[in-house]
């Protein structure tokens, strides 16, 4: 008698507050975003040792029109600032930072050249590599994850505040890794434009692995598709298994591989999970049980363009949870519409 009253109890109360509200982890990813990368394109003015002085940028390159601003030594980071939308941020917010030695650099994603010079090419001398669409005795191109003398250094930084990662960050546990508040940067797509005419049109391949011991590698990202499937991130060609985590606050480095010359385009998308509750069904945002016009003027407030990221506040318009709200949104917005006092499917926007 006593457990038939309390689960009456829950109902009444249910019924008097409204829609239920799903407590607990929601993952949030930033629009998709997209870094270039010079793999001895275009071709060096000269070849001499590293320039020390101020303006000095190192290995001299030929000016490219469409991306002013080459990073091609010292060491540089993929910079990703989450400020978890608290009061005056933005969200994500991506760029690269390059340790210039007189002034430390922040270059937008779609101004930077990051550079690979003739130094970064070596001839694959063993098996094991297949990953990164090279065989034994053929070219492959290296950022490597430990320093060297003459060639860019490049790693991954998320310096992430304490209060962003006590108060908006959740505890997760990828797979194979251990609980952490971690970060995840997901590949999304290459393209590789071998003749720098413009067009990405070709078939070089992208790879990213640690050295995680003698004679041992950790495989993270790989777009080589070897037609058979089963391999995870390193053969399948671009899947969800070609994902780097990184716990935050973090600062790692990697190998960064590439197949062939030419300028590479790499779409990456950040992924976290934070303690947030969002509405059931989804675009309830006024928690009356339905979806309606009401619902749509504030859909309206958050709505925008594709790969826009969306204000503050909209993650619960995101539907697809991709990063912006656009007519894709919008479409899932209809599917949950039921109308004024009419109560909504909890399970219309299951992604």
């Amino acid at each position: 008698m006593q457990r038939r009253l309390i689960q009456l109890c829950v109902v009444l109360v249910a019924a008097h507050f409204g829609t239920v509200r799903a407590m607990g982890d929601t993952v949030i990813r930033s629009v998709t975003y997209s870094l270039y990368f010079g793999v001895e394109a275009p071709a060096p003015v000269l070849a001499g040792p590293s320039c020390v002085g101020e303006g000095c940028v190192g290995w001299p390159v030929a000016a490219h029109p469409q991306y002013p601003d080459t990073v091609n030594i010292f060491h540089t980071d993929v910079e990703i600032e989450f400020d978890g939308c608290l009061p005056g941020g933005i969200g994500w917010d991506l760029f690269v930072s390059h340790d210039f030695p007189f002034d430390d650099r922040r270059v937008d994603f779609d101004e930077a050249l990051i550079y690979l010079n003739q130094f970064t090419r070596l001839t694959l001398p063993v098996a094991g590599f297949e990953f990164t669409g090279v065989d034994i005795g053929e070219d492959l191109w290296i950022l490597p994850q430990a320093n060297p003398a003459d060639a860019l250094w490049l790693g991954m930084n998320s310096p992430i505040s304490p209060q962003v990662i006590n108060d908006v960050m959740a505890e997760w546990t990828p797979p194979g890794l251990g609980p952490s508040k971690w970060t995840a940067m997901r590949l999304r797509g290459v393209a590789h434009d071998a003749d720098d005419d413009g067009a990405f049109d070709d078939d070089g391949v992208f790879s990213v692995w640690q050295n995680s011991g003698p004679g041992q590698i950790t495989i993270q990202m790989s777009s080589f598709d070897d037609g058979v499937p089963g391999n995870g991130a390193s053969s399948d060609g671009i899947t969800d298994s070609d994902v780097f985590f990184d716990a935050a606050p973090g600062h790692s480095h990697m190998n960064w591989g590439f197949s062939a010359p030419g300028i590479y385009r790499i779409d990456i998308q950040m992924e976290t999970i934070v303690s947030a509750d969002l509405p059931i069904p989804r675009f309830d945002i006024d928690s009356d049980d339905d979806v309606d016009l009401a619902d749509f003027a504030e859909f309206q407030r958050c709505f925008g363009h594709e790969n826009e990221p969306y204000p503050c506040g909209c993650d619960w318009a995101d539907g697809d949870v991709d990063g912006d709200v656009d007519i894709d949104d919008y479409g899932r917005f209809q599917t949950c519409t039921s109308g004024a006092e009419s109560i909504a499917d909890p399970a219309c926007n299951d992604v």
